[in-house]
C-alpha cells in the first residue's frame, strides 16, 4: 500500500475477492507496478488535458467526453488527443489523462476498444466530474447509496452496480476511484 496524506492507494497485495480487486488486478496486470503510486504522487501524468471539450458528466455504464465503452481506440484518440502516458501489454492498453491536479482518467483499451473507464482523485477534494445521479469524486461515500441505492455488491470500501455499469470506492470516507464499465458484465469477465 502507499498513500498520498493519509490515502492509501491498492498496489496488488490483496486477495479480496471484490470488483474493485479484480480491477486492479485488471489494471496491474499491463501497468507498471507504480501505477497507483503515480496517481497520488506529486506531478500529474504527463501534460494536463483541458477539459473544456469533455465536461464534467461521468455516464454510468456509458462514457464520457465523447469516448463511450466499445468506442474504437481511434475514436478515444479522436476524441481526448493524446494521452499523457500509455502502457501495453498484448492486446491491453491504458491510456492515462491527468484532467487537473487532482483529477486522473483512466482508458482501458482491449482488442482495440475501450473496456472501461476509471476517474480517480490524486487527494482529498471534490471534484467536478459527476455521475448522472450526481456523485461526484470527492463527495461523502453516504452519497453513493442516497442516490443509487443499496449496491448490487459491496466489499469494504467499494459499492458496485454492475447492472448500471458503475463502481465506487472510497478512501476515508470521501469518493475516490469511480470506475464506467459494460452494464451487465460480470466479475468473472473482467478478470
Amino acid at each position: 500500500m502507499t498513500g498520498y496524506g493519509g490515502w492509501q492507494a491498492f498496489r496488488g497485495n490483496s486477495v479480496k475477492k471484490s470488483l474493485t480487486t479484480i480491477l486492479a488486478g485488471f489494471l496491474l496486470a499491463f501497468q507498471s507496478p507504480d501505477f497507483y503510486s503515480l496517481a497520488v504522487s506529486a506531478e500529474p501524468p504527463g501534460r494536463v488535458h483541458s477539459r473544456s471539450g469533455l465536461g464534467d458528466i461521468i455516464e454510468d455504464g456509458n462514457g464520457y467526453g465523447g469516448v463511450r465503452i466499445g468506442s474504437t481506440e481511434a475514436a478515444l484518440l479522436a476524441q481526448w488527443g493524446s494521452p499523457g502516458q500509455v502502457t501495453q501489454s498484448g492486446s491491453e492498453k491504458t491510456y492515462l489523462y491527468s484532467l487537473g491536479s487532482d483529477e486522473i482518467v483512466a482508458a482501458f483499451i482491449k482488442d482495440s476498444q475501450v473496456e472501461m473507464i476509471l476517474f480517480m482523485l490524486r487527494r482529498p477534494t471534490e471534484s467536478s466530474l459527476t455521475t448522472v445521479r450526481g456523485v461526484k469524486l470527492g463527495s461523502p461515500f453516504e452519497e453513493v447509496r442516497r442516490l443509487y441505492g443499496n449496491p448490487e455488491f459491496q466489499d469494504g470500501r467499494e459499492a458496485s452496480y454492475p447492472s448500471r455499469g458503475i463502481s465506487f470506492k472510497h478512501e476515508a470516507g470521501i469518493v475516490a476511484y469511480i470506475t464506467i464499465f459494460l452494464p451487465g458484465t460480470t466479475i468473472e469477465r473482467r478478470k
